[in-house]
């Protein structure tokens, strides 16, 4: 399936990546980034392994660490991702 990030998505993304890198370090950012783009390929193939939030239409959850997610949804064909955020940090939106 094709990947669309919205553009909250890609902002939300790069916040995130950002912060880790600033408070953590580059190892911990380059670590986000790789179990982004493995969950990525994993519901590319598998759109429906993530259960969905209730009171959602067709939205689902990744959960890359216990602070750190993201949303996407499936639609025509396609994976759209929603928004990314971590629990740690000031939220983006």
């Amino acid at each position: 399936m094709n990947i669309y990030w919205t553009n909250t998505a890609k902002e939300t993304y790069l916040y995130v990546v950002e912060y880790l890198e600033e408070v953590w370090g580059n190892k911990y950012a380059l670590k986000f980034v790789d179990d982004t783009e493995k969950a990525i390929r994993l519901i590319s193939k598998y759109p429906a392994i993530q259960e969905l939030i209730p009171n959602q239409i067709e939205v689902r959850r990744v959960v890359l660490h216990k602070n750190c997610s993201f949303l996407y949804r499936s639609k025509n064909n396609s994976i759209e991702l929603l928004v990314f955020w971590n629990t740690r940090q000031e939220p983006f939106i």
